[in-house]
């Protein structure tokens, strides 16, 4: 038996897969090594930029605010042992609290400034009323004890146990509001530690109050001063109100 092989047909082309092209293959793996290398040099270049940006030394610190008691070269130094972190690095936070541990120092303020500073604003405490003889009450009657202490002229005197401040810097406030309806003004104004109020005019009258009924005895002078006492009141020493319906006037003696 014969076996007949088919006829090729004239014209008919053989298919089969593209032969890839010899002189494509460098062309595409250059392509791909100059993509690489270049994501690579950017990405260090970024870097580079990245790390350069953090540890961009800070060797500026500009201090400001209206500062009668806070050195200025005393807050660069303590400041200067944080700038070693770098301008990105630098802890702001734990500045702002060292800062605040400096006496006469109520509110402080930190920024960056690019490229290389460090921007300190400080608020000092307002002092209203000096306490004892080692301290200060600011505006909101908190005690502040400054070292070295240093005298602030003009300050009423306020004194009692520490934990007592804020109570003292209002009854002061009631009672020197009271106290300026009569022309006067008050110097001293101290709790003892019994308990009791104690209160001096500017001129060195001394009001010995008592432990209980503080702003009713003062109103009462109030009323015996205004009705009384107001053509005398250089005569008189001290004025006793540690009574329930009354006061014991004691005068100076004339020389």
């Amino acid at each position: 038996m014969q076996f007949l092989k088919p006829k090729k047909q004239r014209g008919a082309v053989s298919k089969g897969p593209p032969k890839p092209s010899k002189a494509s293959f460098p062309w595409r793996r250059l392509q791909s090594a100059l993509f690489v290398a270049a994501l690579l040099l950017l990405v260090g270049g970024l870097y580079q930029g990245g790390m350069h940006i953090i540890n961009q030394p800070i060797d500026k610190v500009a201090v400001s605010g209206e500062l009668r008691y806070v050195n200025k070269e005393k807050v660069i130094a303590e400041v200067r042992p944080f700038l070693q972190q770098g301008f990105v690095r630098i802890d702001m936070a734990a500045i702002r609290k060292q800062l605040q541990k400096l006496p006469w120092v109520y509110e402080v303020r930190v920024q960056r400034l690019w490229p290389n500073e460090v921007a300190i604003n400080i608020v000092e405490q307002q002092t209203i009323a000096q306490w004892g003889e080692r301290g200060f009450l600011n505006h909101r009657g908190e005690l502040f004890k400054p070292k070295p202490m240093v005298k602030v002229p003009g300050l009423p005197l306020l004194a009692g146990p520490d934990e007592s401040s804020k109570t003292v810097m209002a009854n002061y406030r009631a009672v020197g509001e009271l106290l300026r309806h009569q022309g006067l003004e008050l110097e001293r104004f101290q709790l003892n530690t019994r308990g009791g109020w104690q209160a001096t005019l500017r001129g060195g009258v001394t009001l010995s109050i008592g432990r209980d009924q503080l702003m009713e005895k003062m109103q009462r002078f109030a009323y015996v001063y205004q009705k009384t006492l107001a053509s005398n009141l250089a005569s008189i020493k001290s004025i006793d109100m540690r009574y329930s319906n009354g006061l014991a006037v004691s005068w100076r003696e004339q020389t």
